[in-house]
């Protein structure tokens, strides 16, 4: 699945964190319902695994790649 796919399916207003494969926070962002923000390269990341954590926040960690 990529960013783009996962993006689709949350809800408006989702806090999302991303993480890199060492679990270090890239960036915590809430996401509003449009993708026009990010580039198609973020976008076509590949996501690892992403779990919702007690408080309602999606937690993603991307495929590793060479710029991680």
């Amino acid at each position: 699945m990529t960013v783009e796919s996962l993006l689709k399916k949350l809800d408006v207003d989702t806090n999302i964190i991303l993480k890199d494969t060492h679990d270090k926070t890239l960036i915590n962002f809430i996401y509003r319902g449009h993708t026009e923000m990010f580039d198609s390269t973020f976008l076509n990341r590949e996501v690892n695994i992403f779990r919702t954590n007690c408080s309602g926040t999606v937690i993603v960690n991307l495929e590793d790649t060479k710029n991680d």
